[in-house]
């Protein structure tokens, strides 16, 4: 059982399917890579509890046959070598499995000791419960991106943890949460999909994969799948309930906001930032009729800075609140607009962050907390 493959091409497909072996190994063969070798296609697939990756790379075969090869070594292996081909070879006897690594022509010759293949199990799809769409790939992972950043890894309330998908009078939405932000992607789509919750592992690989052009993406109700060009990601849903995000908006006010520059407003807080106190992490903002006035101070009040910024103010009242800077500027710097509208009403309230002039999908909205202020 003998296969050759180029081994730029291998080590492109092994990068992708590593991200799919966890840190805790639960079964010997889950930290392999599983290859399933047919005609001239190789599949090549990694997984753990909650995540499992398959890719693709093509070869010349002398027959069908699998090898599960521990992914550490062999990954490693095939990236250190700088050759243009490399001959994979499987050889049994009884139960001791051994994948082979040669390059012809040369001496160089890598024995790895290796599982049953028939022992590394790969998620099992409900085809007939699957529901699923194709979509804009590009808006799709990036709305995802977007929003599994604000997720607190260490959260352990399921409906929170992960990044929840779901239909929205008539819209796709995607959010992601934390106690004091909450992050709404929404995408116009015809197709109806059902609400689940995929968990921040899953989401993050399939944003470091990039965005393609168009992804094919569904459930059966306990499994989620990412088709992409060569790539499947599959990961295990969080058993919980979509958050109903949208009842917060029931505080918004349409008509009461404020337009503000996005990078000066980032530029501001920069600055500001570095004289908020550690402990109490609070920028003060002072809504005037024509201005923001920022400011921030720490170290017993002895350093302090302030800086005022021109709005154009639509019926807010004149007050004074306070948010975290780290929330506010993780919010700007995911806005693609070059003005945001910031619905205010006052200190009590919730402020909420559009994007004033972009009409590309999807359609940004954020909810950030009030912090209490002297």
């Amino acid at each position: 059982m003998k296969a050759t493959v180029n081994r730029e091409e291998l080590l492109k497909a092994l990068d992708i399917a590593a991200r799919g072996i966890g840190s805790k190994v639960i079964i010997n063969a889950w930290e392999s890579f599983h290859m399933r070798i047919k005609g001239d296609e190789c599949f090549i697939h990694a997984r753990s509890t909650e995540i499992q990756i398959k890719s693709y790379v093509k070869l010349k075969a002398d027959e069908d046959f699998k090898i599960c090869v521990p992914g550490k070594i062999f990954h490693e292996t095939i990236r250190l070598l700088d050759t243009e081909d490399v001959i994979i070879t499987s050889t049994v006897k009884g139960k001791s499995y051994t994948t082979t690594i040669t390059i012809k022509g040369s001496r160089k010759k890598y024995n790895i000791s290796s599982y049953n293949p028939d022992d590394f199990s790969t998620y099992r799809i409900d085809k007939e419960k699957f529901k699923g769409l194709t979509i804009n790939g590009d808006v799709f992972i990036r709305s995802i991106g977007k929003v599994t950043s604000v997720i607190d890894p260490k959260d352990l309330r399921e409906q929170i943890s992960g990044v929840s998908v779901h239909m929205y009078d008539g819209n796709l939405e995607i959010t992601g949460s934390r106690n004091a932000i909450i992050g709404r992607m929404k995408m116009n789509i015809q197709q109806e999909i059902p609400s689940i919750i995929i968990p921040r592992r899953v989401a993050e690989v399939v944003e470091s994969l990039g965005a393609p052009k168009e992804v094919k993406f569904g459930t059966d109700g306990k499994h989620v799948v990412f088709k992409m060009k060569n790539v499947t990601v599959t990961g295990t849903l969080i058993n919980a309930k979509v958050p109903q995000v949208q009842k917060f908006w029931g505080e918004l006010n349409e008509s009461q906001f404020i337009l503000v520059d996005r990078i000066e407003m980032i530029n501001s807080m920069k600055r500001l930032n570095m004289y908020s106190s550690d402990e109490a992490n609070t920028l003060k903002f002072e809504i005037k009729k024509k201005s923001i006035v920022l400011s921030a101070e720490n170290d017993g009040k002895l350093n302090s800075a302030s800086e005022e910024i021109n709005v154009e103010n639509e019926n807010v009242p004149e007050y004074t609140t306070g948010f975290n800077p780290k929330y506010i500027m993780d919010v700007l710097s995911k806005m693609d607009s070059d003005t945001i509208r910031i619905h205010l009403k006052d200190k009590t309230i919730t402020a909420f962050f559009y994007e004033h002039d972009n009409n590309t999908s999807p359609k940004q909205m954020w909810l950030i907390a009030p912090l209490v202020v002297e």
